[in-house]
């Protein structure tokens, strides 16, 4: 994607990648959503397990028939003959007060909510990132499903959830067993009077 190696993302989520994986594997594109997503179709269809970035959120929008039309079509239109696995990486949902416009603002995750045979996650902290990421890349891998991973841009530096000091965003996940399945809710402390349903950075 566009920055993801020499400078290790906008946000500094691909830093030192580049550096232990080598510039075949993690690498600059142009900056053309299009040219991204339709690399990573051709990627896929040699073998490849590609994880592309988008930018931001309101970026897709360029590139949307890359998904519908291409990515997630294919396996319907070729009858199971080829599939386009991968896990697309995008930040959004957020972003720094009176900074980037339309541009950068968007929340538009329903555009693929409707798309068949697209899978969306979008966790909603950093055990939720680690957990739905490894899950993300096993359906790509093991399904050849095509994964839009939505990263809400507002948690990338958040370390306390209740006070500060607190470190509770923050975690640590060695086991690379340790998945969290989709389609199932996470629970988030207890009570009787009032149940909140939400996802990314609204829990």
């Amino acid at each position: 994607g566009e920055d993801v190696g020499k400078k290790g993302g906008v946000y500094g989520a691909s830093v030192r990648l580049q550096q232990k994986f080598g510039s075949g594997r993690v690498f600059d594109t142009l900056l053309d959503e299009q040219a991204i997503l339709g690399m990573a179709i051709g990627l896929a269809h040699n073998g490849f397990l590609p994880i592309p970035e988008i930018q931001f959120l309101a970026y897709v929008h360029n590139a949307e028939d890359q998904i519908r039309g291409e990515a997630a079509s294919l396996s319907f239109f070729s009858n199971g003959q080829y599939t386009n696995p991968m896990v697309v990486r995008i930040a959004g949902l957020a972003y720094q007060k009176g900074f980037g416009g339309h541009f950068h603002n968007d929340n538009s995750v329903s555009i693929f909510r409707d798309i068949p045979g697209v899978v969306v996650a979008c966790p909603s902290s950093a055990a939720d990132a680690a957990r739905l990421l490894r899950e993300s890349i096993r359906l790509a891998r093991e399904e050849s499903r095509v994964v839009i991973f939505i990263e809400p841009i507002a948690l990338y530096g958040t370390k306390d959830l209740h006070e500060p000091g607190d470190g509770l965003m923050m975690a640590t996940l060695d086991d690379v067993n340790d998945t969290a399945p989709f389609g199932k809710a996470a629970l988030e402390g207890d009570g009787a009077d009032l149940a909140i349903v939400t996802y990314g950075n609204g829990a």
